[in-house]
């Protein structure tokens, strides 16, 4: 059986299960696949609430209002999590760093982009807007760039970029995907990486009072997420969206390594299974489900998440099993 190293969400790097040149890797931090699973998943379930609108259904609104709730945090999460893993990224020579990412993030970008493309909306392929980020892929792009941005600034401290990533944020026009969204989430990358480079930073998170503070703060910014329809992106928040990352990650570290978790673990080991195949089955299933006169909403949201989180973990069960598969979701440089 074929051994995976899972790198950041959306990326993942074929390995033979001996590397004898190579250092002994590091134990596992298995809350890391965790949260990582647990955001994927999150991911999932707001796209099968949303995704109904596609095709002219409104959505669900007991649903999305439970989305709302994530919403400040989801893809943050994400993003510190990319981050954690960047220095020891780092640690390699250039080349191979960009090899590797060019690999595991614009490859399967670029190819399910394509796939994206020619299934759902063929005649976006001409155009650049698709491939500068135009799909529900542009997440993984994101991260692409700002691996870049983490070899080329190597020599800056991270706190720097964290800083001017906020500015720039806050200065960008208002709802920009690209300006605000994009460095936005660049803050959070680059906070990650942050707190990697200090272990005992990571480690303030087991203080059990630290809880105690911020769930407050993590409560009265969800409910006013659900309550305003959804509140992502504002850096005017990256306080409270920072302490909740916080809690969780202290959570995590205590409590996501048991074997209960092992499902998100998986998840979190194979999230570019997850976040390739996950959008294109949702919004097949709801063609079928209209076309089979299915018109409940709220069955069709149930089977949009059930049914494509099944086949995901059966495709990523498969990519274990069969070498082959993973030329799906990675290129190995």
């Amino acid at each position: 059986m074929k051994k995976t190293i899972e790198r950041a969400p959306g990326e993942s790097v074929a390995a033979p299960a001996r590397a004898p040149d190579m250092p002994s890797a590091r134990p596992r931090m298995d809350w890391i696949d965790s949260l990582r699973g647990l955001a994927t998943m999150l991911v999932i379930l707001f796209h099968a609430s949303v995704v109904v609108g596609r095709h002219g259904l409104e959505p669900w609104p007991p649903l999305l209002h439970l989305n709302h709730l994530f919403t400040p945090f989801r893809m943050a999460m994400l993003m510190v999590l990319s981050g954690l893993l960047v220095p020891r990224a780092l640690a390699k020579p250039p080349r191979t760093y960009l090899l590797r990412k060019t690999g595991t993030l614009l490859y399967p970008y670029l190819l399910w982009t394509l796939a994206y493309g020619l299934l759902i909306e063929p005649a976006a392929l001409s155009h650049v807007k698709l491939w500068m980020g135009g799909s529900y892929l542009w997440f993984i792009l994101f991260l692409f760039t700002y691996y870049a941005w983490a070899l080329l600034l190597r020599r800056v401290p991270p706190a720097a970029i964290v800083l001017v990533a906020a500015l720039l944020s806050f200065l960008s026009p208002e709802n920009s995907k690209y300006e605000e969204r994009y460095f936005f989430l660049m803050a959070f990358f680059f906070l990650g990486h942050m707190l990697a480079r200090d272990p005992g930073r990571i480690a303030v998170t087991d203080d059990r009072r630290l809880a105690w503070l911020a769930i407050p703060v993590v409560a009265i910014l969800a409910a006013g997420s659900a309550i305003a329809g959804g509140i992502n992106y504002k850096i005017e928040l990256c306080v409270p969206v920072g302490i909740a990352i916080l809690l969780v990650i202290g959570l995590a570290r205590r409590h996501a390594e048991g074997g209960l978790w092992a499902p998100l673990r998986f998840v979190g080991r194979h999230s570019i299974v997850f976040f390739s195949l996950h959008y294109p089955l949702i919004y097949g299933l709801i063609a079928l489900c209209l076309a089979l006169g299915l018109g409940s909403v709220p069955a069709i949201s149930a089977i949009c998440f059930v049914v494509p989180a099944g086949l995901c973990v059966a495709l990523a069960w498969m990519r274990e099993r069969h070498a082959v598969l993973d030329y799906l979701y990675v290129l190995p440089l």
